[in-house]
């Protein structure tokens, strides 16, 4: 019964929902992603299962995708549950099915592909390795970066994700928070060199 009202929200709220880059919320045009076995997972499906679901976009080629491994792999050890969903997304054209199938289980967390780019464009994601976060919901509620580049225990660090994760677990708050985001350009065709580019805010939300 309560699967029944979750998934029946979500028809109602997504109905309206805006597909353009920065959506505030999962939309049923957001596309479907696979596992690295070729198998279909809606995320929908992984979405109302979980309090949060924390989705890190990845690519393979990507040195600040590298640099910041420890750090998901550091969130995954303390966060990671079952009320906390923790996936990596391959958007990138160039990342195929056997470039995921080949990476996966060599990184901190299960790796998606994201076939064209879909659920990239309708979230407003435009670099790796940008987080975002979605509650039960289905609702945006953090888009950005884990942190401001300090590792975890240094003074200096300014843990962005987890304060919107610790609201979204005690079910506070109901905003979206955009943090800076920086990295390399999520490809949308093949041989498309994935540029870094300087810290930025991510898109402004759609109408």
């Amino acid at each position: 019964m309560m699967r029944a009202m979750i998934l029946w929200a979500f028809s109602v709220v997504l109905a309206g929902c805006a597909s353009g880059a920065g959506a505030g919320v999962l939309g049923p045009d957001a596309g479907a992603l696979a596992t690295s076995d070729g198998r279909a997972l809606a995320l929908s499906e992984i979405v109302s299962d979980h309090d949060a679901t924390v989705l890190v976009w990845w690519a393979s080629t990507c040195p600040c995708v590298k640099r910041y491994a420890a750090r998901v792999e550091d969130l995954a050890a303390r966060h990671g549950g079952e009320r906390v969903a923790l996936y990596y997304v391959a958007s990138n054209a160039d990342d195929d099915d056997e470039v995921v199938r080949e990476a996966d289980g060599r990184w901190p967390l299960p790796i998606l592909r994201d076939d064209g780019g879909v659920l990239a464009r309708h979230l407003g994601v435009i670099s790796t390795p940008t987080v975002v976060v979605l509650d039960r919901m289905g609702q945006v509620r953090f888009q950005g970066w884990i942190d401001n580049e300090r590792a975890p225990g240094d003074p200096d660090r300014e843990a962005w994700l987890e304060e919107t994760l610790g609201e979204v677990l005690a079910g506070a708050g109901d905003g979206l928070r955009r943090t800076p985001v920086w990295g390399c350009t999520v490809t949308r065709s093949l041989g498309q060199a994935g540029r870094c580019h300087t810290p930025r805010q991510p898109a402004a939300a759609g109408p």
